[in-house]
């Protein structure tokens, strides 16, 4: 029960998915029925299934700032997905995570969605190395890299290959490969809600743990 209650008290309580369940619902039930929805995850998890409505997005479009009303570029698509199916995943990925810290697979000088390495620690040692070179009257040379639709691009067969190559096998191998296919998505308007269609990878959005695996 520890893992769940660590995973729910990190959800957002943000817009709910396509099932209409939002995390106030969840943390309103009774210590029994959150008995309940854990073992609903344990069934999940023995079998390694994800239910359809898990794969089921709700895209909202946002307008971006300053753009022009009428053009669709001019939208920031939102995909509003299973409050269920996060709390799920936060469960799945603390596992990851701490299998790949145990393992130290990612390098000592990433950061980023890290157990006490922040962007901000990057960003304080960048900070050192100009202030050192500076008092030492060096130069310091930076490389930055902005990959465009990074998490877009992602290959679902390179991906799981990763995951594989790292040493994650068994349930949770078998979880992630139903959980990137058939997927599904509709968008929602004023209202006004369009069919329901597959969506191909590059809508389908990453946890941070499992991108950084891929990149």
């Amino acid at each position: 029960m520890k893992e769940f209650n660590d995973a729910l008290s990190k959800t957002s309580n943000r817009s709910p998915g396509p099932d209409k369940i939002t995390k106030r619902m969840i943390t309103s039930l009774s210590d029994a029925n959150l008995y309940k929805v854990l073992g609903l995850f344990n069934d999940l998890w023995y079998s390694t299934s994800v239910p359809v409505d898990w794969r089921l997005a709700k895209i909202i479009p946002i307008l971006k700032p300053g753009k022009k009303p009428e053009d669709v570029s001019s939208y920031r698509p939102i995909a509003l997905t299973s409050v269920l199916c996060k709390l799920f995943e936060r469960i799945i990925l603390a596992r990851l995570l701490k299998f790949y810290m145990h393992n130290k697979f990612f390098p000592p000088f990433q950061a980023g969605f890290l157990p006490y390495k922040g962007c901000d620690s990057l960003s304080s040692v960048l900070l050192n190395k100009i202030l050192t070179a500076r008092a030492r009257r060096n130069l310091v040379y930076d490389i930055s890299f902005d990959i465009q639709a990074a998490y877009a691009n992602v290959w679902h067969d390179g991906l799981l290959f990763k995951l594989l190559q790292t040493g994650i096998r068994g349930r949770i191998a078998l979880w992630f490969y139903h959980f990137l296919r058939d997927r599904k998505a509709f968008v929602s308007w004023r209202g006004t809600s369009s069919g329901i269609t597959g969506v191909s990878h590059r809508e389908v959005s990453y946890p941070h743990h499992v991108f950084r695996v891929y990149a």
